[in-house]
């Protein structure tokens, strides 16, 4: 008697294994967008930081003024760093003397602002009132203001945290500085 003996895998077996695959991939692709989310709040944070270190060296070599957020030296506003007036001041203020290469900050759309989409980096200049240690005249003081992607040391993810020049950082939303 011959016995036919057939060799192969059944419909069964190779759904269990594409479903265990699928089930792998989707907890490994889960971990990477987190890990790369991080990355990017740890590169806003860093790139805040090396603003503040240019700021510094600004204010020391132009007598104790900090670059305007607008070509004009508008009104007090936050302007993204990316974006048209700001950036073009920086170009020639900050950029490549103090700071090689402005940060690429990112946008999010902000559900707090009617789902506006908001820079993660933004600037102002600040008049004297607004943060305790600031005299002499408007644009003696500065805050740059972002929006980590994630939850961080300075709180929850999308929430706004303040470098000011003075030291000082607040987070969440501090209408005493707009």
């Amino acid at each position: 008697m011959k016995i036919n003996k057939k060799t192969g895998f059944t419909l069964i077996e190779l759904l269990v294994v594409v479903s265990i695959i699928g089930l792998l991939s989707s907890v490994v692709l889960s971990a990477l967008n987190s890990a790369r989310a991080r990355g990017r709040s740890a590169a806003l944070i860093s790139g805040a930081q090396e603003m503040q270190k240019a700021l510094l060296f600004y204010y020391d070599k132009n007598n104790g003024v900090y670059p305007p957020n607008t070509p004009d030296g508008g009104a007090i506003q936050y302007t993204s760093i990316r974006g048209v007036t700001t950036e073009a001041v920086f170009r020639t203020a900050i950029t490549p003397t103090f700071l090689e290469e402005l940060p690429d900050p990112g946008t999010f759309i902000n559900a707090s602002k009617f789902h506006v989409i908001t820079s993660r980096l933004l600037y102002s200049r600040l008049s004297n009132d607004t943060v305790p240690g600031c005299s002499g005249a408007l644009g003696n003081c500065y805050a740059i203001l972002f929006y980590p992607e994630t939850s961080t040391v300075f709180g929850p993810a999308n929430t706004a945290v303040y470098f000011l020049s003075n030291g000082e950082i607040r987070k969440g939303y501090d209408g005493s500085l707009y």
